[in-house]
Parts: structure tokens; sequence; C-alpha cells
């Protein structure tokens, strides 16, 4: 299998690492308040396939 795209940002720190990827949304600040991560599968899993590779690597 081959995986395309690219992480926007990866940070070491003391504690672990971070992993950045940025997404645009159109929703006003009293909605972005109010949604949960569950709203945005498709980014999360996005997130957890860059975290896997990263662990693997």
């Amino acid at each position: 299998m081959t995986v395309g795209g690219r992480v926007d940002g990866i940070r070491e720190h003391s504690w672990g690492i971070v992993v950045e990827e940025v997404k645009s949304v159109a929703l006003t600040e009293q909605e972005l308040a109010t949604v949960s991560a569950d709203e945005f599968t498709v980014p999360v899993l996005q997130l957890r396939l860059y975290g896997l590779a990263l662990a693997e690597s």
C-alpha cells in the first residue's frame, strides 16, 4: 500500500512528539466551540495514520 500526503508539522518535546495537521473549516466561533473530534472523522483518521507511521519509523 502507498500512502501519500504530508504532515504540516512535527515537533519533538521531552514528553513526546506533536504531529500537526491543519484543516480549514467554515464554522462560526460558537459552532467551533461546541464541536467534537467525532465530527471530523476523516481528519482524525489522517492524524492517527500519521502517528502510526511515525511510531513505526
